[in-house]
């Protein structure tokens, strides 16, 4: 696509739309869908996709994505997601997500930007988008670090209500934020969690800026088994003059962390640093 896509209306609807078959026509079947777009896809409608691929293959975003309702930018349950453009939610939801396993890269040229105002009742169109908050935090023995450098790289966006709004989520593979994620809470502070990068069985790696304002619980990257590395800014906190619940810079059940970024987290009744249930943590 290099032009514009509008859908208005309704719900689960699709920007753009790929599916590879698993019948017994391999000339068709064994055609990996590829998807571009470097024009602009606005759709108002909940529920929604911007781009959305099955069984395998990529997506490539050069262009704007722009949701007014609760949705996902781009979604796969298999392959390969690139954003090098823009996710715009102005309402919640999930900016890029791997459902199943692939790779996720959000490059030095993208931006995720996610600003939430859903209701109480409201869910998200991601699965792992939907758990309570504070849903990862481990209760076992901890490994705690802070550091105290701001950051005021400020490119993606994500904002949640009631369920967690996530600009980055992944079930199982590798996620690379090299740009910039930027989520605020302008409506409603109470009961929202808002995460960065959130995965299972993941390698996350953060070069770029994450930045979340104003959630009430609030998770730079967050990883139940796997690893996170972090050279980058991640900056967490409440700009509305009162102290609100928790921040995690870095949190891991179990797995390495290593940090060599900034971590900033202010004005919250309970911040932590670095969490780690189990494994080694270099700062």
């Amino acid at each position: 696509n290099q032009k514009n896509i509008t859908l208005t209306g309704g719900s689960g609807n699709y920007g753009m739309l790929s599916v590879r078959g698993d019948g017994s026509n391999s000339e068709f079947d064994s055609i990996t869908p590829n998807l571009q777009n470097s024009g602009t896809i606005s759709i108002d409608g909940e529920n929604s996709y911007g781009m959305a691929s099955y069984n395998g293959g990529g997506s490539n975003n050069s262009g704007t994505i722009s949701m007014a309702q609760v949705g996902t930018g781009i979604m796969h349950n298999t392959g390969i997601i690139y954003n090098n453009g823009s996710v715009s939610l102005q309402k919640g939801g999930v900016g890029l997500s791997m459902t199943q396993q692939g790779d996720i890269y959000n490059t030095n040229s993208g931006s995720i930007v996610i600003d939430n105002a859903q209701s109480a009742t409201s869910t998200s169109s991601d699965n792992s988008a939907t758990q309570e908050s504070g849903g990862d935090t481990n209760t076992e023995d901890t490994t705690t670090e802070d550091t105290g450098t701001s950051s005021t790289q400020t490119t993606t966006t994500t904002d949640d209500a009631s369920n967690a709004s996530i600009a980055i989520s992944s079930q199982k593979g590798n996620v690379y934020n090299n740009g910039s994620i930027l989520m605020t809470n302008k409506t409603n502070a109470s009961n929202t969690t808002s995460y960065g990068i959130k995965g299972n069985e993941v390698t996350a790696e953060n070069t770029g800026s994450i930045t979340i304002n104003d959630a009430n619980d609030s998770y730079g990257v967050s990883i139940t088994n796997g690893e996170i590395i972090n050279s980058g800014l991640i900056n967490l906190g409440n700009t509305t003059g009162t102290a609100n619940n928790s921040a995690y810079g870095l949190q891991i059940s179990q797995g390495n962390v290593t940090n060599s970024g900034q971590i900033s987290l202010s004005n919250k009744l309970n911040a932590y640093g670095i969490q780690a249930g189990s494994g080694n943590v270099v700062n």
